[in-house]
């Protein structure tokens, strides 16, 4: 894979790539958003397409309005997830894309995939360092724990480990116990245990725990 990958970078396919999305509608743009969606994971190819505006503000926009397609909708939001799970050195990028205004509406989407996928997003963006803290304040989606109580088992799930990703990076009392609500439910009750496992690799964490 690291060969392939060597060889998109220095022939430019992730840029090419990016910039034919440009050019076609909404209606047509899955899967190439859903290719940009896989070159993603990849930290090198990531590289390139940031540098070449993948998360430029007018770009992310127009991918999450109302009339773009749901599965463009959801790559979009895996992107942000990955990443911010994979590095805290995307934050800057993730921040200047101006995604907090959507977030706060997708927490209430009708559709429970898009209400997980960001469910996921604000998980991952609190996974390092609670440097979007304040852009969550801001735009009041601190409100996504009640996503614990939802009536859809991924969105409760996911809501769940957004909670306790946010307990990690600051050991707040107050974010743990919303999702305490939840306990009885078997899908957040596994997160829950799973997340809180990890969190022993903190100290004032365990120290709080114990």
């Amino acid at each position: 894979m690291p060969k392939y990958i060597k060889i998109l970078l220095e022939v430019g396919i992730p840029g090419f790539i990016l910039r034919c999305s440009e050019y076609m509608e909404l209606k047509d743009s899955g899967k190439p958003v859903a290719f940009l969606a896989k070159m993603t994971c990849h930290q090198p190819l990531a590289d390139q397409l940031l540098s070449k505006g993948l998360l430029d503000p007018s770009r992310v926009r127009k991918l999450l309005d109302g009339s773009s397609p749901r599965e463009v909708v959801l790559d979009i939001l895996m992107i942000v997830s990955d990443l911010a799970r994979m590095d805290k050195v995307f934050y800057e990028h993730i921040n200047g894309a101006e995604l907090f205004e959507f977030f706060r509406d997708f927490l209430s989407h009708e559709d429970p995939n898009v209400c997980a996928k960001v469910c996921s997003a604000i998980g991952n963006i609190c996974r390092h360092s609670p440097y979007f803290y304040k852009s969550l304040e801001r735009y009041q989606i601190i409100g996504l724990i009640d996503q614990c109580a939802d009536p859809d088992k991924r969105t409760r799930k996911f809501a769940c480990f957004a909670a306790l990703q946010k307990l990690v990076a600051d050991c707040s009392v107050a974010a743990l116990s919303p999702s305490r609500r939840n306990a009885v439910n078997e899908s957040p009750l596994n997160i829950a245990l799973f997340s809180l496992a990890k969190m022993c690799a903190h100290p004032p964490c365990k120290e709080f725990l114990r």
